[in-house]
């Protein structure tokens, strides 16, 4: 256990997500019963490097370190239970601070906010974008059934907002992959605290831009369902909040193609999948926030094809229209919008 500060340590850099890249290689609760010290002539016994860190890592670019941090157990003379240990305390370490990292913007940030959404499709007061992604899980042990999406995977949904920079501003994590999008928006804790206090959260008539799935709110606009009936400055409408929302769609492409394991999560503690789902978003925001020497738009691309696979082969219940057909506050809303757009 001496290895584990400085673990944390290397946690605490601007490794963050490397470390958690390696735990998600590597961890896997199905390992937890084994015991490290109960060995016999019949079981072989790893090689393990001994003061690696020390020897070796305090050398590695973060280029290097990235290409070949991998072989935990061995490299950091670790058996699977430690590992499963450390895993643990530096997911909760990250979560501790999530309130630091996935921030609501306010003051002159939501300014801020609000003309770089502006500059996308010049739609205004626009302060973010919400929309929810299936994570691939194993089959759980208890009630799997509600887990299963209509591709009949298993999975939980990542519900997210996300600012103009790809940045996540609130993570709702945790439900079935067979529950719909609106009922875990109305559920989640964000849309409980808008409803309690609106003005907090949208100062000055701001709103967030959903798909079909979310209803109709001062809020949360949505574009016009296209039954055939829509006018060409619906159709306008629709195209260019469309436009604005892509910020949403390629934070997730961001997340899969940075962290590869969320495509299929292979954790038998299905408990402990929203914590560690939650440390990685977190992990993201750090990331945009330091500028880690990568490329980005390679990242991007690859979580794109994940994505487009997810959203033709697997559509979540929720992709169906969530409204109704009375009049409310907010189509009235997005009536006033679509004929100021297009005066």
């Amino acid at each position: 256990m001496s290895n584990h500060p400085r673990v944390l340590a290397i946690a605490a850099s601007n490794s963050f997500k490397l470390l958690l890249d390696c735990g998600l290689y590597f961890f896997n609760d199905d390992d937890d019963n084994d015991n490290d010290e109960d060995l016999t002539c019949e079981k072989e016994v790893p090689i393990r490097i001994k003061n690696y860190i020390e020897n070796v890592v305090v050398h590695y670019s973060d280029n290097v370190f990235q290409s070949h941090f991998r072989s935990v157990g061995e490299k950091f003379d670790m058996g699977k239970s430690s590992l499963s240990v450390s895993f643990f305390r530096i997911i909760n370490l990250i979560i501790m601070n999530a309130s630091n990292v996935i921030i609501w913007p306010h003051g002159e940030e939501l300014e801020r906010q609000k003309e770089l959404f502006f500059h996308m499709a010049s739609i205004p007061n626009v302060i973010g974008a919400v929309d929810g992604t299936l994570i691939p899980i194993k089959a759980p042990k208890e009630d799997p059934e509600v887990y299963v999406t209509r591709k009949c995977n298993y999975a939980i949904t990542l519900q997210a907002i996300t600012n103009a920079e790809l940045k996540f501003t609130d993570v709702f994590v945790g439900y079935p992959g067979s529950v719909s999008d609106t009922r875990i928006f109305r559920n989640s804790d964000i849309y409980v605290n808008i409803m309690k206090n609106e003005k907090f959260y949208f100062p000055n008539d701001e709103h967030i831009l959903g798909d079909k799935a979310y209803p109709p709110l001062t809020w949360c606009v949505e574009p016009y369902i296209n039954r055939g009936r829509l006018t060409e400055a619906q159709k306008n409408f629709n195209f260019n909040i469309s436009r604005t929302r892509q910020t949403v769609e390629r934070s997730f492409a961001l997340f899969f193609g940075r962290f590869r394991r969320f495509k299929y999560l292979d954790m038998s503690r299905t408990d402990f999948i929203p914590s560690t789902v939650l440390a990685a978003c977190i992990l993201h925001n750090l990331c945009l926030k330091n500028k880690s020497n990568v490329n980005v738009n390679d990242y991007i691309e690859e979580g794109m094809n994940f994505l487009r696979d997810q959203r033709t082969e697997c559509l979540n219940p929720a992709r169906e229209s969530s409204e109704d057909h009375c009049r409310t506050d907010g189509k009235l809303k997005r009536d006033t919008m679509c004929e100021l757009y297009n005066a």
